[in-house]
């Protein structure tokens, strides 16, 4: 005897394409689509993302719900063979729920950000760097511009305030500087944190004797190039026409330009439009190898060199600063013993 036909209620549907969803939003949608189609069965199934209403054809509902199929398909036969237009059923015709396409996730909307264009040397500069080196008969001061983190002090992500290590010999290094030359800090960090390394660098006494201390702020950057990590550039021409910096050249017989200015600095990009200008050392990162090497020692060495040239800048585009491991050991102790 024929057994009756189970009927499937409306809410047996609704939960059977629930999990289907269900699956397609947690297991990943290539996996899923992949398990499917090896079963024979329509992928746009599981994927109402791509319809505004739902039509899969009726075979589809065969694994969901066999008894509804079975009953709809002998349907079919009794009433005679389906057409195209009758094979698809619809989620209003299975009683299943109408869902709107999902919305594409929106990317966040970022600050349009120029970056900075790199300044190139200008002909004057060119043609000045081009003359021969000339000696002068007596020595005469430079104005020596120091970069702070990775050129005289490390940094480190943690720590406190005991968060930097600064280079060997760095005490004495600046003594030596601010005895025989002027001196200016100019730094790519943000004013308040230039102030924390000054603290830790200079005594008070030092602090009163520098022409100038700069930031971030100095660096003429838009307020998103400010707040983000981008290529800046120091051109010596903004500390040369800058009031303050300049009245520091009083008594020297000259102006600050590319004749007696050393930039000091980890980076020899920085210094793109005045190339032949910057004393560039390695990049200082506390390594032990580094608190072993008197790099700022062969630094007084040099400059000692360059307070007799007529134009630095001819000087050292011929003879530029390079630390040499050889070299003995620089004798401090005359600084140290002016330094008490």
């Amino acid at each position: 005897m024929q057994q009756p036909l189970k009927s499937v209620s409306a809410s047996a549907l609704k939960k059977a394409a629930y999990r289907v969803n269900k699956l397609n939003r947690y297991e990943g949608r290539q996996k899923h689509q992949q398990k499917l189609l090896t079963q024979a069965l329509d992928p746009s199934f599981y994927n109402p993302m791509f319809f505004d209403q739902y039509t899969p054809p009726a075979e589809s509902l065969e694994k969901v719900a066999p008894g509804w199929y079975k009953q709809h398909n002998q349907t079919l036969t009794k009433n005679g063979p389906a057409t195209k237009a009758q094979s698809p059923v619809t989620r209003a015709q299975s009683n299943l729920p109408i869902r709107s396409p999902p919305q594409s996730p929106k990317s966040p909307k970022l600050p349009h950000m120029k970056f900075i264009k790199r300044p190139e040397p200008k002909q004057s500069y060119l043609k000045q760097v081009n003359q021969a080196p000339r000696t002068l008969e007596s020595p005469r001061q430079l104005l020596v511009i120091l970069d702070l983190n990775g050129t005289l002090l490390y940094r480190k992500q943690r720590g406190g305030n005991n968060n930097y290590v600064a280079r060997p010999r760095v005490d004495e290094f600046l003594h030596y500087l601010i005895a025989n030359h002027k001196v200016m800090v100019w730094s790519s960090a943000k004013p308040e944190n230039v102030g924390i390394m000054c603290e830790r660098l200079f005594t008070p006494e030092q602090r009163e004797q520098l022409v100038g201390v700069w930031g971030r702020d100095k660096l003429r950057l838009t307020a998103a190039q400010y707040n983000q990590k981008v290529q800046v550039y120091k051109q010596l021409t903004w500390v040369w026409n800058d009031h303050i910096v300049a009245s520091s050249a009083l008594g020297t017989g000259r102006e600050w330009s590319q004749e007696n200015t050393v930039l000091i600095d980890d980076s020899e990009e920085k210094a793109a439009s005045e190339p032949y200008n910057i004393l560039k050392i390695d990049e200082f990162e506390g390594k032990a190898e580094q608190m072993e090497a008197d790099v700022l020692g062969q630094v007084v060495n040099y400059l000692d060199l360059l307070k007799w040239e007529r134009d630095v800048s001819a000087y050292m585009s011929r003879t530029p600063f390079e630390y040499d491991e050889t070299l003995d050991a620089y004798d401090w102790m005359p600084i140290v013993n002016d330094m008490h």
